[in-house]
């Protein structure tokens, strides 16, 4: 069903090439993913694949070329076809010879809209997070929620032309490429595009559930969908959830899921504020928020989280996706394995 590659190493020039690989660049991210099972996404994509007509790349091959786009802040598609056949460490991360063909743009192109389409990407970081929970990474979560504004792939002072008068408000709802964008505020800021939402967990450090949506939809809107993402894939290890005041009101649906409400109240809850204050544990809780923007400022500065680079939500959320899996494999193997766990 998929086509039969060489791999890296497999003569005499290229084995010379990764054992200095292993030797000189042991410490990079790439030299230590790639003993990494990435099987789960050939389980996942098996069944989108003919089993007539000519062989196709591996899936598993295609997402990690995928994956070196965000996790190596390539800047398009060109330059990644490019790499993945001139870079060493590419090559050796891909585990593939010199001598094999690798997928071209359009190829590429093709995969990426075939994961988005199946909903695969939420798959492949589910995976991800329970691959960190069964090395002993993620243990009894308390989780923070926040959003980021992620900016659409969208000129608007070319598009501000197509204004008919100062009170055409529906300007860039008729012209905009990206038909799933809007407009909306962070704070006192307005912007045009999507909003990335999560729950770090504040031990590890890692994102454990993400969620995409257009700008002009509330922090609250999505937030029990997110919680019942994070209880669904760790269990009765998600045990708390602390976040802004924008999260206050949804005390029932995290008592539902057997949370522990650690929200910070609003203004106008005064009992509910005392209450909570005189916890030590929600004490804590509160001082670790600040966890949440870890994950936001990494992904804009070093993995261009900033800009969707895409039109879409699916596209923008597959995006946001990528970079908080590049994200959590740094943070993993970072760091030597917890006693006990498997290699």
């Amino acid at each position: 069903m998929f086509k039969e590659l060489r791999g890296f190493g497999g003569n005499l020039f290229e084995a010379e090439f990764a054992k200095n690989v292993k030797e000189n660049y042991a410490s990079h991210l790439l030299v230590k993913l790639a003993d990494f099972d990435w099987s789960f996404i050939r389980d996942e994509a098996k069944n989108y694949y003919s089993k007539n007509g000519q062989h196709a790349f591996d899936p598993v091959l295609m997402f990690k070329i995928l994956f070196l786009k965000e996790g190596m802040n390539l800047n398009s598609d060109y330059q990644l076809e490019e790499l993945i056949n001139l870079h060493i460490l590419f090559r050796f991360f891909l585990n593939v010879s010199f001598d094999d063909n690798l997928p071209d743009r359009s190829t590429i192109v093709v995969f990426r809209n075939m994961l988005v389409e199946k909903g695969l990407f939420d798959k492949a970081f589910h995976r991800i997070v329970l691959y960190a929970q069964e090395k002993g990474f993620l243990k009894d979560c308390l989780g923070a929620a926040d959003s980021t504004v992620i900016e659409a792939k969208v000129n608007l002072s070319r598009w501000a032309k197509k204004k008919e008068d100062e009170n055409d408000k529906d300007y860039l709802d008729r012209n905009s490429p990206d038909k799933d964008a809007a407009f909306g505020a962070k704070g006192d800021k307005k912007f045009y595009g999507y909003k990335s939402h999560q729950i770090t967990d504040v031990g590890s450090g890692l994102v454990v559930a993400a969620l995409t949506t257009p700008a002009n939809v509330h922090d609250i809107k999505p937030f029990p969908d997110l919680l019942a993402l994070g209880k669904a894939l760790l269990q009765e290890r998600f045990l708390a959830i602390t976040g802004d005041k924008a999260y206050g009101g949804r005390a029932k649906e995290i008592f539902d899921l057997g949370l522990i409400d650690f929200v910070i109240p609003k203004d106008n809850q005064v009992f509910w504020k005392q209450w909570k204050e005189s916890n030590d544990d929600y004490v804590y809780a509160r001082s670790m928020r600040c966890m949440v923007e870890v994950p936001f400022a990494v992904g804009k500065r070093s993995y261009r989280l900033k800009r969707s680079r895409y039109w879409g939500e699916l596209k923008t959320h597959a995006q946001s996706l990528l970079t908080y899996m590049a994200y959590n494999l740094k943070k993993i193997f970072a760091v030597p394995l917890p006693a006990g766990a498997a290699a």
